[in-house]
């Protein structure tokens, strides 16, 4: 027998190549349908049966009649088939050498720019050779093919010099005449096919979520123009890499396979089946958790939820920026929760990390409408990376793979647009050369009852900043802030002055409006009550910084309501000082 491993490489720089929607929905739909649609279609040609609908893909693969094993006798078997990978058995090495050469056909000619390779595994004998070591080599083979293979730029020459793209730069190979600036533009082969997939992958998204969505790409573009702010979210789970990569080692801790004295062959399918159903869980969790994210907005914001990327743990999202970091915070607990109400997805995060769910981690940035998209999914992938440190202060037990779940969150609004790089921003965020940082993102989502105990964790709670945003908002009877912004805004620009300076204006404002204690970290690790408190460096683990949350609070202020678990609806003005 032989594995066939198809995979799509660069989707991140595929999708989100340009900065028009459209071309980004499109991009993402003809990524899922490289491993999904293309490959069982062709799968279904060589078996002479009936390919599935697109939302029949997890019944037909678990359909022993559509799907038969590979040992009953069936030419192929489909073991994975996601958004960007799929995964077969074959008999024969002539049949994978078909099913590849039919795949990548495809993708030339409907997705030019997507970078789809087939691998096939060397032959081994299903009853005395362990599968995991097989589907081991082939991800190993793959990315010397995927080297070897040079990738789709080589596909857009460009000499002779010809017209060039009018979003991508890439040759022109027709004109769009149906532009909606009303002037044909040139477009190139890749982006083409990206406009016609657009509205197939807006349609098939926005049921998947059940959001109240606009009908058409136009209404959707239109909306988005009307929105004061633009929130991108990212999203990535935690460890599922590493448990995918020991997914033989995890399966059996988890139960899922046999740890007995039982034949290569019989632990082999039960190695297929359980492969198999953990990916197709982890599939549903991205749609489950973020349709149940979406139901704590309400109807006018659901409008804007966009997905451009949902697949599996992995998650794109666009959305009214004034509801940007509810959705996320949403999400995340819902992943949490989805993950654990999942028999198959708990047994693998216990067995893999000790906890009842699996964990995620979530970037969103906050940008203009028609600040360019592909440079604020940049800075929300750099958030989720910043997200992720959460995993190195995570305690570890000894005999599992990795760290306890917890999700978190980072996130940056983007008032100035002179500093796009996440580095450039948090180094503007520090003073006192280096021993204060003037925020303490990112924020721990995970439920307190579920939260990893360590001195890192402290103060470092969604609920910390809830606190400190509740008390900005404060008002009297008469609809007066407590605490006057023009006071808060002083406070601001004494943060950037170090925290010596900080502290002092703080115990004035205190001593002139006593709820401005209120600012103060009630949850602080020393319960000292002051603006900072002590904290580990995340930069350098060993040593010991003072961050605060008070800066953190005023920038999200606008964006986020405690009080009623949703936005103001303000719209937020940058003043002097303001942090970049």
């Amino acid at each position: 027998m032989h594995l066939v491993l198809f995979e799509t490489s660069g989707n991140q720089r595929y999708i989100f190549d340009t900065n028009k929607l459209r071309e980004n929905l499109g991009a993402s739909e003809l990524t899922a349908r490289a491993g999904t649609t293309w490959v069982l279609e062709a799968v279904c040609g060589l078996t002479r049966k009936t390919a599935p609908a697109p939302d029949d893909v997890g019944e037909f693969l678990q359909d022993r009649e559509r799907n038969p094993p590979i040992e009953s006798g069936s030419a192929v078997e489909v073991v994975v088939a996601a958004s960007g990978k799929a995964m077969l058995l074959t008999q024969k090495r002539d049949d994978a050498e078909r099913l590849v050469w039919q795949v990548t056909s495809r993708a030339m000619v409907e997705a030019p720019g997507l970078d789809v390779c087939g691998v096939i595994s060397e032959p081994f004998d299903w009853s005395t050779t362990p599968i995991h070591e097989g589907v081991t080599r082939v991800h190993h083979d793959f990315g010397s093919v995927r080297v070897g293979s040079g990738g789709p730029h080589l596909r857009f020459p460009g000499v002779p010099i010809g017209a060039r793209c009018a979003t991508s730069g890439l040759p022109a190979t027709e004109l769009d005449r149906f532009d909606p600036t009303g002037t044909p533009a040139p477009r190139a082969a890749a982006i083409a096919a990206t406009r016609a997939a657009a509205e197939d992958g807006r349609a098939r998204m926005s049921a998947q979520v059940g959001a109240k969505v606009a009908k058409t790409l136009a209404e959707l573009e239109a909306a988005y123009d009307r929105l004061d702010w633009l929130g991108v979210i990212h999203a990535d789970g935690n460890g599922i890499g590493a448990v995918l990569g020991a997914f033989d080692r995890i399966a059996t801790q988890a139960e899922l396979l046999p740890n007995g004295d039982v034949s290569v062959a019989d632990r082999n399918r039960a190695y297929v089946n359980a492969l198999r159903t953990f990916s197709l869980g982890l599939n549903k969790l991205g749609i489950s958790a973020l349709r149940q994210a979406v139901t704590t907005l309400g109807d006018d914001a659901a409008a804007s939820v966009v997905p451009i990327v949902i697949g599996g743990d992995d998650l794109t999202v666009l959305c009214d920026g004034r509801r940007a970091l509810e959705l996320a915070v949403a999400y995340l607990r819902a992943f949490e929760k989805c993950s654990g109400d999942d028999e198959v997805l708990r047994k693998v995060a216990v067995a893999a990390s000790g906890s009842e769910h699996l964990g995620a981690c979530a970037g969103v940035a906050i940008v203009k409408p028609h600040y360019p998209f592909s440079a604020a999914y940049d800075l929300t992938e750099a958030l989720t990376a910043s997200a992720k440190v959460v995993k190195q202060y995570a305690p570890t037990n000894p005999d599992k793979l990795t760290p306890q779940s917890c999700s978190a969150i980072d996130f940056h609004v983007l008032y100035d647009v002179g500093a796009i790089d996440l580095g450039t921003i948090r180094e503007r965020m520090v003073v006192d050369n280096g021993s204060t940082r003037l925020y303490t993102r990112p924020y721990v989502v995970t439920e307190p009852s579920a939260r990893p105990a360590g001195k890192w964790f402290k103060g470092r709670g969604w609920e910390v900043l809830e606190d400190r945003v509740t008390a900005l908002q404060a008002r009297d009877d008469q609809g007066r802030r407590l605490v006057p912004r023009s006071q808060t805004h002083d406070l601001r620009g004494g943060l950037f002055l170090g925290r010596a300076e900080a502290e002092h204006r703080f115990a004035l404002l205190c001593g002139r409006y006593p709820t401005a204690g209120d600012l103060a970290d009630a949850r602080d690790p020393d319960g000292s009550g002051r603006l900072f408190c002590e904290a580990p460096d995340d930069g350098s683990p060993g040593t010991s910084i003072h961050r605060t949350s008070f800066l953190d609070a005023i920038e999200v202020e606008a964006f986020l309501d405690p009080r009623s678990n949703t936005a103001t609806g303000q719209t937020p003005t940058p003043t002097a000082g303001s942090s970049p």
